[in-house]
């Protein structure tokens, strides 16, 4: 929005009417849909189930079922299960049929999860982190507003 370009469908419920930025320049008070939006036509109903597994761990296990942000931080010991080497292997296994699988119309590549981050990660740190000219302004006026002193 800050940005001008439209929230995309199934990102925030339709029942929200019309959606504003406050003064700082972020939705409040809108929840985000889960994964596949809202129903069961896009797939909805499974990032729900994503969505509140990732609530309950991040929020009862911390002790905090406020809804504000909490986190969760697990591990998996592997070799509990079975040899860490197969595991590996086979992990590369299926994320080579992954990436070698039928791509979509205007797509040459299927990326694994985390791929395409670190390849940006990678361009910002040579030509340094974009911003768009609306973060720039908004950037500026908390500058101001709050006497930071930043140079920018």
């Amino acid at each position: 929005m800050r940005e001008g370009r439209p929230i995309p469908k199934g990102w925030v419920p339709d029942s929200y009417g019309e959606l504003r930025l406050n003064d700082h320049g972020i939705l409040t008070r809108i929840p985000l849909l889960p994964l596949g939006g809202e129903g069961t036509e896009n797939g909805g109903h499974k990032g729900y189930a994503l969505s509140l597994m990732v609530e309950l761990l991040c929020s009862i296990l911390g002790g905090r079922i406020n809804h504000a942000t909490g986190h969760f931080m697990g591990a998996i010991n592997i070799a509990g299960f079975r040899e860490p080497a197969l595991v590996h292997a086979q992990m590369q296994e299926i994320f080579a049929f992954v990436r070698d699988s039928k791509k979509a119309p205007g797509y040459d590549r299927v990326y694994i999860p985390g791929e395409m981050e670190r390849a940006a990660e990678e361009e910002n740190r040579r030509l340094g982190i974009p911003i768009t000219p609306p973060v720039v302004t908004q950037i500026q006026r908390l500058n101001r507003e709050l006497d930071l002193g930043f140079k920018f």
